[in-house]
């Protein structure tokens, strides 16, 4: 399920000016609420590199991204860019900045006395394309919060682990640059055959596809319904019924059971949570496209009674 975030300001919202804290009322709020911090990461697509730098201060030492708190009143959109410009000197509109995760942070320090009773943060972690020359400019002005020596630093995957950094650095790289998947040409493989039909499939990292061929049309197929995918039936040869039902989270039958009918070029959607029953006639041949490999896990059995 995709994540949506969206900031909403109700009507007669009036905004309030922000207030400075000093550190140590800064420190008794801690203890009392989770501060929201905007985090950038400036990336090179093209090279599949991250640019990070040194961070001196706690709660996060070593190599860090760029960022700071929200303030009142603030979006998410607005803070980022103030983070950005405050801590590097660089000024961009805020839509060069992508969102790209959202992380939670409980460190064991904190910057603030007492130091080490620790901290709770989260973070709206963005990404960053910059120019060589903006990139120059950055590395050259980052403030105090920084060893400046050191300026931004690339790394691709291989740099990173090898730095041992903090798990959410390689957490976000490997989301930002998922691994690159190789064309894959084989034939399809029998993975199931009985009296009742024979199936074939191949299996990619992200999806699959199977191919049906019906034998015994008596005992329908399918009587189960699927948690983290979809799948997409397409008719080549005979036909028959498909019975569909939604399906609440805990496998119970909660909408209606609807009907359709297919035959040769028909194109069936069964989304997840929908528990679906094929009565096919022998002979029948479909084609399953599946947004996720096979998973013996994730087929719980709800029958369908007609």
């Amino acid at each position: 399920m995709e994540i949506l975030t969206r900031s909403y300001t109700e009507t007669g919202y009036q905004t309030s000016p922000a207030v400075f804290l000093p550190d140590d009322e800064y420190g008794r709020a801690l203890q009392c609420c989770i501060p929201a911090c905007t985090d950038i990461v400036p990336i090179n697509t093209r090279e599949r590199i991250i640019y990070l730098a040194r961070r001196a201060l706690k709660p996060m030492t070593g190599w860090w991204w760029i960022g700071g708190r929200m303030t009142a009143p603030e979006t998410k959109e607005e803070a980022v860019a103030r983070n950005f410009q405050r801590e590097t000197g660089l000024e961009l509109t805020h839509e060069r900045f992508q969102l790209a995760a959202v992380f939670d942070y409980r460190w064991k320090n904190r910057a603030q006395a007492p130091q080490d009773i620790g901290c709770h943060m989260f973070g709206y972690t963005f990404t960053v394309e910059l120019t060589t020359t903006e990139r120059t400019f950055v590395s050259a002005n980052l403030n105090k919060e920084f060893e400046t020596s050191a300026g931004l630093t690339s790394f691709n995957r291989e740099r990173l682990v090898d730095a041992q950094v903090f798990p959410a650095i390689l957490d976000l790289y490997d989301h930002v640059f998922p691994p690159v998947e190789e064309v894959e040409c084989e034939l399809l493989q029998t993975v199931s055959s009985d009296s009742r039909r024979e199936i074939c499939e191949f299996g990619f990292a992200s999806a699959a596809i199977q191919d049906f061929t019906i034998y015994d049309g008596s005992r329908p197929l399918g009587q189960h319904y699927h948690r983290k995918k979809f799948e997409v039936f397409y008719f080549l040869e005979g036909g028959g019924l498909i019975w569909t039902a939604h399906v609440s989270t805990d496998g119970k039958i909660i909408g209606p059971i609807q009907q359709f009918k297919v035959e040769p070029g028909v194109v069936i959607k069964i989304p997840p949570f929908h528990t679906h029953r094929l009565d096919l006639v022998p002979n029948t041949r479909f084609v399953a496209f599946s947004s996720k490999p096979f998973d013996a896990d994730d087929m719980p059995g709800c029958p369908i009674v007609l």
